[in-house]
């Protein structure tokens, strides 16, 4: 997809409408904090007005757009970064490296979400990932990530076991 097509697309989403298929096309999204990120997202050839224009509200009211840059955006809390996921096993999967300190794997159309400042929900999430590939923990973990957006080529980050 050229970037005049990606411009066109260009919409604000909340977290919840943020599905797997949307990674796709665009491999990053980024958490909208504000005004100052006005002129990096204008600067990409879009139209704030009509972006904003043209999203659903959402509770939180928070706002993720996709990230059309070509360098490589700061991993901050709000940055979901799609990658293609190995389990120590060998499985291919696919998942979301999300700022540094949290990851989500996505296995069989249900995403397993873990945050290291969690372990509580890290344990849950492993034992629902693990049943659900019906491998166990020790061939699921460590789970390798590779971003598949350009402006991260040739970088890798290993997520093991913090539970």
């Amino acid at each position: 997809m050229c970037l005049r097509e990606r411009v066109m697309g260009f919409k604000f989403l909340g977290i919840e409408e943020l599905k797997e298929e949307l990674f796709k096309d665009h491999p990053v999204w980024v958490l909208y904090e504000g005004p100052e990120q006005d002129e990096e997202i204008s600067g990409w050839g879009v139209d704030l007005d009509q972006a904003w224009n043209a999203k659903n509200e959402n509770q939180e009211n928070e706002y993720y757009f996709p990230y059309l840059g070509t360098q490589e955006p700061t991993l901050v809390r709000g940055t979901k970064v799609y990658c293609s996921v190995q389990t120590s096993g060998g499985k291919k999967l696919t998942g979301l490296l999300i700022g540094g300190f949290a990851f989500s794997v996505f296995a069989l159309g249900e995403q397993f979400s873990f945050n290291r400042n969690m372990p509580d929900l890290g344990a849950a999430a492993s034992a629902e990932l693990c049943l659900t590939v019906g491998e166990s923990e020790d061939s699921v973990f460590p789970l390798s990530f590779v971003p598949e957006a350009k402006c991260f080529s040739g970088k890798s980050t290993i997520h093991g076991k913090y539970w």
